[in-house]
């Protein structure tokens, strides 16, 4: 299991993961990051590709 981030050393490690694309979630203790397809289809295959991983 990991240690939660928390103050500064989370706020570096988002550094990071920022320029991926990632954010702190506004209303959580969280991160998130958008992922936006041209259809379902894509959306699906990406979605099993990742599950499958």
């Amino acid at each position: 299991m990991t240690d939660k981030l928390a103050g500064a050393a989370r706020n570096t490690a988002l550094i990071e993961l920022q320029s991926a694309g990632w954010e702190l979630t506004p209303d959580r203790d969280a991160i998130q990051k958008t992922f936006n397809f041209a259809n379902f289809i894509d959306a699906f295959g990406w979605m099993s590709r990742v599950a499958l991983w």
